[in-house]
């Protein structure tokens, strides 16, 4: 378990401070942003050469968050702290219609990434009920999950409202064809304290630049 290094942000020199500080007394800091990515070029590549779909936009999610910093930033302890990396945890469907949480370790190498997330998806599924570890208490974590079943337009989350937790939440839902382009939903959960729409646009234009990269 790598719970990744951080450093802490000194808030009073940070320049979003008043930000900061309005949105952390709020009852429910938190808001979400849905919209959808075109997804052609990464959907037909994996076809063709027959690879994973949901590992490769996880994947290409992982490499734009860690280029984000807003989305290495957590709340601990009424302190700002910035971790190095973000890991990605996520929910894996069974056959039983059941699911469980994998940690699925970034890796920058696709293939490393693939053959970890390959043997944790595995372990889940040969695994009854939730599956949290003391992996999934990790603050440097991103909570992924995927709902392939619907073209979602909104989204809410299941949670209780806390204002001190921090950790930003991701869901992709069905890639469906759109005219000549395939298009994936995705919704965006973060803490306003911590995570601006600016960031958020950020975030969304690199991981379409990762899924269009051969």
């Amino acid at each position: 378990m790598n719970k990744g290094i951080k450093r802490e942000v000194d808030i009073s020199q940070w320049n979003r401070a008043e930000h900061f500080n309005f949105f952390s007394t709020m009852d429910n800091p938190l808001y979400g942003i849905c919209l959808e990515v075109d997804a052609t070029l990464a959907f037909k590549r994996c076809k063709n050469q027959k690879i994973s779909f949901f590992l490769f936009y996880m994947h290409a999610m992982g490499k734009a968050l860690q280029e984000v910093e807003s989305f290495r930033y957590r709340i601990e302890d009424g302190k700002l702290f910035c971790y190095d990396f973000v890991e990605l945890g996520s929910t894996i469907g069974r056959e039983d219609e059941t699911f469980g949480f994998a940690l699925l370790r970034y890796n920058e190498n696709f293939d490393v990434f693939c053959a970890d997330a390959s043997k944790e998806i595995e372990q889940v599924n040969a695994t009854p009920g939730i599956c949290l570890d003391a992996n999934h208490e990790m603050n440097n974590v991103v909570f992924c999950s995927t709902i392939p079943w619907l073209r979602f337009t909104g989204l809410t989350h299941a949670m209780n409202h806390d204002p001190k937790d921090s950790v930003p939440r991701i869901t992709f839902g069905k890639c469906s064809k759109d005219g000549d382009s395939f298009k994936l939903p995705v919704a965006i959960y973060v803490h306003h304290a911590l995570v601006d729409a600016i960031h958020i646009g950020k975030l969304v234009d690199r991981f379409q630049h990762y899924l269009d990269c051969p």
